[in-house]
């Protein structure tokens, strides 16, 4: 539980260090992330950030399947993440790059890298929910900027090949740590809110065993997906359900990034369409802007009214669909505290875990089952 839990609802913090103090409770480890992974004939280089002080920066060390980098530049100069971290000093000195030299005499033909920074001694990761995975195979057709930008928040490449994979291989650890199942074990997917497919490309390699299907409300999105992942089914849906699925179709349903754009009521009427569509102990799988991505917006005014309203929070309209969406106060900027989830979609879903923090190291996973 972080401090401003306890806070009286009277109660007003003017002491920006005691701001500080709080928004800092929200993790309980180094926070991290890599921006970008370029993998060369003869090197592996990852550039990104971490929130370190200098007695952490000296115990700790950065992997790539379990191995040490070669080269680690520390200290990098980040005045954007300064600007977002202002609560931790020394966050502007935060970035990073590593470099991993003669990587196939180490790794061989490997399809999988996964990073971690964690403790120098003993190698393990400082929080195993973020570490970081990128699919070698980047062979999958790329869509073009403008999509990219829709559900990235960016039209840079690099970013998003790793985000893709990484949050792909996130959630199928956490499914199968929490369901006992892998993705191959289930036999109808569908990707609620598939965007261009960032997270669905990915399926690729298990679509001659399991159906895929992906949905989303971007008709030129579903459109691409159509024309370029031919291993998989693609609709578009309304902003409102419900969705032409008959009842009890997917035995996996994941949704990344819908749930943090949605009022209070589009999500519960959601949440009764996914309950709708899933057979009986479904694994849904989906993310919410929570205590880490406060963190990293470091707004410590979101996190006030989160805390003393009903631990759901809307805060306004989004920009990113603004060219898709005919109603522009559709798309929203949206928070949840876990005991609101546990609450309220526990009317729904049975709530198996929340992940603090892992998709993007940033927002939660919510686990849940139909009963």
């Amino acid at each position: 539980m972080f401090m401003i839990e306890s806070m009286d609802s009277q109660a007003r913090f003017e002491n920006s260090e005691a701001k500080a103090a709080i928004v800092r409770s929200l993790t309980n480890s180094p926070l991290w992330n890599i921006d970008s992974v370029v993998v060369e004939e003869d090197s592996i280089t990852a550039e990104g950030w971490a929130i370190l002080d200098q007695n952490s920066l000296s115990r700790s060390v950065f992997l790539v399947n379990g191995h040490i980098f070669d080269v680690v530049e520390n200290s990098l100069q980040r005045d954007d993440i300064g600007r977002l971290f202002w609560h931790t000093p020394g966050s502007e000195k935060s970035g990073f790059r590593c470099i991993f030299n003669n990587w196939k005499d180490q790794l061989g033909q490997i399809e999988l890298l996964e990073f971690t920074l964690g403790d120098r001694k003993s190698r393990h990761p400082y929080n195993l929910a973020h570490n970081i995975y990128y699919h070698v195979d980047q062979s999958a057709p790329l869509p073009p900027p403008e999509l990219r930008a829709r559900v990235h928040g960016s039209r840079h490449e690099a970013s998003f090949f790793l985000e893709g994979s990484s949050n792909f291989e996130k959630a199928r650890i956490a499914i199968q740590k929490y369901s006992k199942k892998d993705y191959r074990d289930f036999n109808r997917i569908l990707d609620w809110g598939c965007g261009c497919g960032r997270l669905t490309r990915h399926f690729s390699s298990i679509a001659k065993r399991t159906e895929i299907t992906g949905v989303d409300i971007d008709d030129e999105s579903v459109d691409w997906c159509s024309q370029n992942l031919g291993f998989g089914e693609f609709q578009p849906i309304s902003t409102e359900p419900p969705t032409g699925f008959p009842n009890n179709r997917f035995d996996l349903i994941i949704g990344v990034s819908i749930f943090t754009h949605l009022r209070e009521e589009d999500q519960l009427a959601w949440l009764e369409e996914l309950c709708r569509i899933a057979e009986k102990d479904a694994i849904i799988a989906v993310t919410t802007n929570g205590p880490t991505t406060i963190y990293r917006s470091g707004n410590f005014e979101l996190l006030q009214n989160l805390v003393l309203g009903s631990g759901f929070l809307d805060i306004g309209a989004s920009s990113d669909l603004v060219d898709v969406l005919a109603d522009q106060t559709y798309y929203r900027n949206s928070y949840h505290l876990h005991r609101y989830i546990r609450t309220r979609w526990s009317q729904y879903f049975e709530i198996i875990e929340i992940v603090s923090g892992c998709i993007g190291n940033s927002q939660d996973l919510v686990i849940m089952r139909k009963r």
